[in-house]
């Protein structure tokens, strides 16, 4: 590589590197990494409950685990 195509890409590297710093940094700081099961439970409600597979495809059939 060229030294102005090294300088790019290794400046495009240290942007990204930097914005996912920033990213990583503002969640936390903003509580969006304090409580993982809230957040993996919010999707259910009354009709689905906690660790019951009510999905399924309507032409398949169901396979006993």
């Amino acid at each position: 590589m060229t030294g102005i195509a090294s300088i790019l890409v290794f400046g495009m590297i240290a942007a990204l590197s930097a914005s996912v710093i920033y990213g990583l940094w503002w969640a936390m700081r903003k509580g969006q990494m304090s409580d993982f099961a809230k957040g993996a439970t919010s999707i259910f409600d009354d009709d689905e409950p906690i660790g019951q597979v009510t999905d399924a495809f309507p032409d398949k059939k169901k396979k006993n685990r």
